[in-house]
């Protein structure tokens, strides 16, 4: 029986298998749209085949307040959430036709760590919300640059923000 010894990737030329990306506290640009949000954009891609490209991005939460005063949606794809080291919560509804909140549908769903949860397309969602701790690390699964090119936002009105309760 052949025994082998256990490396760490750090260790080795892992090229020839494939490739790695630290995703907990990454080096790599970020963008962001709000001040207590750092986005770090497709930091790692799996090929699906036939030109399909899967990005694995990490969005890193720190405390913030409960206000949602931005929401989003995807016409052409789902998004895959997954929470790694701590709970979050965030704002969805119903897709609709382009445009049309539907703010009397909107819900607050709690997504425990490592829960991963898909988004349908045209699901109306909120950035994340921290629970409990002061930073969550969430890693994003999307087509690459679906935040350049598939991504509605609209800004709430002061008046149509939503507050969430507990937080």
């Amino acid at each position: 029986m052949k025994s082998l010894e256990m490396c760490e990737l750090a260790d080795m030329d892992f090229k020839v298998f494939g490739y790695f990306e630290k995703m907990i506290n990454p080096k790599t640009e970020k963008i962001s749209a709000a001040e207590n949000v750092d986005f770090y954009r497709d930091m790692i891609s799996l090929r699906l085949g036939a030109g399909n490209v899967a990005s694995f991005s990490i969005c890193r939460v720190s405390r913030g307040e409960p206000v949602v005063g931005l929401i989003e949606y995807h016409n052409h794809t789902e998004e895959a959430i997954l929470p790694l080291d701590g709970d979050i919560a965030i704002t969805i509804g119903p897709a609709t036709l382009p445009g049309v909140i539907p703010a009397d549908s909107l819900k607050v769903v709690h997504i425990p760590r490592g829960i991963m949860v898909v988004l349908k397309m045209g699901v109306w969602h909120s950035g994340p919300f921290v629970l409990k701790t002061d930073t969550v690390h969430i890693l994003v699964a999307l087509p690459e640059r679906t935040y350049a090119n598939d991504c509605v936002v609209a800004t709430l009105k002061p008046a149509r923000r939503i507050t969430i309760a507990g937080i």
